[in-house]
């Protein structure tokens, strides 16, 4: 018992900012297919297990392998506790925004699916919160390696690796970290714990963000890839109004009412992966459709499997916009004629500029299920290039995201250089070694 005795704990109060609306649901149906999780009084909050279960999963370990989190080996009758501690995530105002979202499954020919149309509640953009990170420092525990863990997963959650609960990698659940204070409690101090979570007290606390994140060996699981676009004209994801006075559709906001217009992770995703597509099948690439789902992900409810998608695409906003209400009517094509109650009022957006975020996972191999075995080594480097050209059909206008673009919407054009890891250098190496997949996977 002398090994496993408690010599400090070092608390992490860790606050947060909502940079995308969040889903983390308690998978019921009520107002949405898929609502938020609430408390007893009704308010959204994000639990401690799926904060704990996204930074292991960020970290890599295996529910049988030894790690910060703890583990259970059955086979060989070992474990270990966790020498962490996670509270819930909770946000600081009496009335927390939310915003529903809706989306629709579309097939090859931007035509709706039967039964693909779904709708979620989401934490809205914008929201602060703070949840506590508790470390249990043994007497024969590696404090330094401890530390360096926590600062490592706090590092992926600012930068954006770390992303939490439903469509995480079409844009939802990037937090912020706004501010860390830590404190360490040991037998010196020791009566000072009570007080460990008491807000008064911690909020004293200087902002050591800076300090930890300075230390921490950054990992970066992923390679971000940025491409700066410029409306030519409008852009229209819609989101149906039911509200009097309001247009019938409404570009997509985020951050409150009236909010910024963004160009959702979903709409955008769905673009590139149809043009990824067909880049893949007119270079004749072999397994295409097994590529395909290795760089989104999919869901097979038929054969009841799932691959998790390698490529995460953040939401994101137009800055400079500037939005117009227009009132539309359908035509008859025989009588040339306004058709009976087909009305109505849009709202969209024009001009402005984004900056478009990707992150592509390091490690991407090929599986092939019914052997169950990978086909190819690491491939990163050829996604990559594959997706730099269906960005560069986006920015030179070939390739449109949303609605009504056969009539001039989410037509796009260049705004700057598209960059990997911050530097446009690579760009041209990793569209070269796009050409190699052909002969990987033959």
């Amino acid at each position: 018992m002398e090994k496993n005795r408690v010599v400090k704990k070092i608390l992490y109060y860790i606050d947060v900012e909502c940079a995308s609306p969040i889903c983390v649901s308690n998978g019921e149906e009520g107002l949405t297919d898929c609502d938020v999780l609430r408390d007893y009084e009704g308010n959204p909050f994000i639990s401690g297990s799926s904060l704990a279960g996204a930074m292991r999963n960020y970290q890599g370990w295996q529910k049988d392998q030894e790690c910060l989190f703890g583990f259970s080996c059955k086979e060989e009758s070992r474990g270990k506790m966790s020498s962490v501690y996670i509270s819930d995530l909770t946000f600081f105002k009496d009335i927390i925004a939310t915003t529903v979202r809706d989306g629709v499954k579309l097939n090859d020919w931007k035509v709706s699916e039967t039964e693909g149309k779904y709708d979620l509640e989401a934490v809205d953009t914008g929201e602060k919160g703070r949840f506590v990170i508790e470390a249990v420092i043994r007497k024969d525990a590696e404090e330094q390696n401890i530390r360096e863990r926590i600062g490592e997963v706090l590092s992926g959650m600012d930068n954006g690796e770390i992303r939490l609960g439903a469509k995480k990698s079409r844009g939802f659940g990037e937090l912020r970290v706004t501010a860390i204070r830590s404190r360490e409690y040991s037998k010196e101090n020791i009566l000072d714990y009570k007080n460990a979570y008491d807000e008064a007290e911690y909020e004293k606390l200087p902002d050591c963000k800076e300090n930890i994140f300075k230390d921490v060996q950054k990992a970066h699981h992923y390679i971000k890839i940025q491409v700066p676009v410029r409306l030519r004209g409008g852009i229209s994801i819609r989101r149906y109004s039911a509200t009097k006075g309001e247009p019938d559709y409404r570009h997509l906001t985020s951050g409150g009412e009236p909010g910024k217009p963004v160009i959702s992770g979903m709409s955008c995703t769905g673009a590139v992966r149809h043009r990824v597509k067909e880049i893949l099948y007119q270079l004749e690439v072999p397994k295409a459709g097994l590529l395909l789902d290795t760089i989104f992900g999919y869901v097979d409810k038929k054969r009841k499997s799932a691959h998790k998608s390698g490529v995460i695409v953040g939401e994101s906003i137009i800055e400079g916009a500037k939005p117009l209400t227009m009132v539309r009517n359908a035509v008859s094509r025989f009588e040339s004629a306004a058709k009976e109650k087909a009305l109505y009022k849009e709202k969209s957006y024009f001009g402005g500029k984004a900056v478009l975020d990707i992150y592509v996972q390091k490690g991407i191999r090929v599986l092939d299920e019914t052997r169950m075995e990978y086909i190819t080594d690491d491939i990163t480097d050829m996604v990559i290039g594959i997706l730099l050209i269906a960005f560069k059909d986006m920015q030179n206008g070939y390739l449109p995201v949303g609605g009504q673009t056969a009539v001039g919407r989410g037509i796009f054009e260049e705004n700057g250089d598209i960059t990997i890891d911050g530097s446009p250098d690579d760009v041209e190496q990793y569209l070269q070694n796009s050409m190699r997949i052909k002969e990987v996977l033959a």
